[in-house]
């Protein structure tokens, strides 16, 4: 799979396993979007947090507008997304 170049979008990315896989990404030069209702305890000017509660469909929606285009999607939150 390439990487580099790609745009993911990481729900969940925090932290856990969805902050390290959102920074490998930026690592293999991704540009990377954290759809979180947390904030990262500590910022990467590499990843973009986007403050979303992925069980409301309308603050998907708001944070997808967002994003300009999508080549890569991890859900990874606990909860239900609306995606």
């Amino acid at each position: 799979m390439v990487i580099k170049g790609a745009t993911a979008v990481i729900s969940g990315a925090s932290k856990g396993i969805g902050r390290a896989t959102a920074q490998a990404f930026a690592d293999e030069g991704a540009t990377v979007f954290s759809l979180d209702i947390e904030k990262p305890k500590k910022s990467d000017e590499r990843i973009t947090h986007i403050s979303t509660d992925v069980t409301q469909g309308d603050q998907v929606q708001r944070a997808l507008r967002q994003i300009p285009t999508i080549d890569i999607l991890m859900l990874n939150e606990i909860g239900r997304a609306h995606v």
